[in-house]
């Protein structure tokens, strides 16, 4: 298991870490760390790039994954071979930070809408969502009429408004039940014969609108 140090700074892009195994496999060449301040790719959001520097060597990590061992995977495009690579060995870790916090920020405001919504006790279940900067969305579950829309918008961008002009203090819990994935709010407890499905996306800054599934 690697220890995701990307949990405890987001504004860490700077670190070191210890070699633990260096080989390839389908994806392509990878390092795998003790530890790590590459945010790998999953929950709607891109993952980390930048450099692992070993020496003289610069290694171009073009992706990250997480298995479901919780190792990470540092895949990378450099032409040359792993040879000289031992176990232990010290490497210097180094993110693109203007990526990461355009990453995070893409990431950040959905958990602000999301707390909109529950305010509101709208019922809307979250379905899919998507951080990427081509185009952040998140797709919802939606019970409502199709002539409320517009109301609950407005209602929603103002609550939105609401939340930014507090200034509220943000605190971050990792102890998280990491099987979440198999929990009950994957299911809409009223059935999806009752359901039309919406994709809300942010325009501008923080601005919702919703867009129908065809």
């Amino acid at each position: 298991m690697t220890q995701l140090n990307y949990l405890e700074n987001t504004y860490n892009f700077e670190s070191d870490a210890k070699i633990i195994e260096t080989w390839e496999n389908e994806f392509g060449k990878y390092i795998i760390l003790d530890k790590t301040i590459f945010y790998p790719q999953g929950w709607g959001q891109p993952s980390d790039i930048w450099k692992i520097i070993f020496w003289d060597k610069i290694f171009e990590v073009e992706n990250v994954r997480l298995d479901d061992k919780w190792i990470v995977f540092h895949y990378w495009k450099f032409s040359l071979l792993t040879e000289g690579f031992y176990p232990l060995q010290k490497v210097k870790l180094n993110i693109n930070s203007e990526i990461r916090i355009k990453n995070a920020k893409n990431h950040t405001w959905w958990h602000l809408l999301d707390i909109a919504v529950k305010n509101m006790w709208l019922n809307l279940i979250a379905k899919k969502w998507f951080h990427f900067d081509t185009g952040c969305y998140v797709e919802y579950s939606w019970i409502y009429n199709v002539e409320e829309k517009e109301e609950i918008l407005k209602k929603l961008n103002l609550e939105i408004n609401n939340l930014i002009s507090q200034n509220l203090k943000i605190n971050i819990d990792n102890n998280l039940d990491w099987n979440h994935q198999s929990t009950p709010w994957k299911k809409c407890p009223w059935g999806e014969k009752f359901l039309e499905k919406y994709i809300l996306k942010t325009m501008k800054r923080f601005d919702v609108v919703v867009d129908e599934l065809t």
